[in-house]
């Protein structure tokens, strides 16, 4: 059996890391929202993200660890292996701002492109992903409600902004041109990924207070 002590120690080396993650997201944000982002800065956090999933296996390594100790009634281990999924959907997180980054240094993307397409988007992901911190560590059903009703407004206005730009793509004869507008797209879409993840943190934080992924919207 778990005790209540020690489902804290495992609630606080979760926010910890959601914290790590929430900070690293924020200076992305900073580098891609200038007028001229620092290339080389930018690099930097591209290659940080290797100590964040670094920290990622660590932490299930201490998990799985500490079910191989504490043999939990099933119920305990239910709501572990739950931690578990999470700590590993926050790294997925992380990839996905890590992704956009990257995508944008490969393709040399200009500031005014990044400001008109990606930025807006960014931070609306981000945003969710700073509401989740209401819910991390304890239940906020109204948190879950939200962000799982903003994940469905994100995903049409990913498919709208994806649209213009696809067909803005039809419409170039500029070879340049598509391949810019092309990585625009990626990193929408790897934004529009990062925010399924978010939503699947909710439903595993859902089960395991309520036993259930399905968040009850009817409350």
């Amino acid at each position: 059996m778990i005790n209540q002590l020690e489902l804290t120690e495992v609630k606080k080396t979760l926010n910890n890391y959601y914290l790590t993650i929430l900070d690293y997201s924020n200076q992305i944000l900073k580098k891609i929202e200038t007028t001229s982002y620092d290339s080389a800065k930018l690099k930097q956090l591209v290659e940080h993200d290797l100590i964040i999933d670094r920290e990622h296996y660590n932490l299930t390594e201490d998990y799985i660890w500490f079910i191989a100790k504490k043999r939990p009634l099933a119920l305990d281990l239910r709501r572990i292996i739950a931690y578990i999924l999470i700590i590993k959907e926050l790294e997925r997180v992380s990839d996905g701002f890590k992704n956009v980054a990257k995508n944008i240094l490969s393709n040399n993307c200009p500031p005014s492109g990044i400001h008109k397409y990606v930025a807006p988007f960014y931070k609306k992901i981000v945003h969710q992903f700073e509401d989740l911190s209401k819910t991390l560590t304890k239940y906020d059903l109204d948190t879950l409600k939200k962000i799982s009703a903003q994940h469905m407004i994100i995903n049409q206005e990913y498919h709208k902004i994806a649209s213009e730009l696809n067909h803005q793509t039809v419409k170039s004869t500029s070879e340049s041109e598509v391949a810019l507008l092309t990585s625009y797209i990626v990193c929408l879409k790897n934004l529009e990924r990062t925010d399924d993840h978010l939503v699947n943190i909710c439903e595993e934080i859902n089960y395991i207070y309520e036993g259930t992924h399905q968040i009850d919207n009817e409350k």
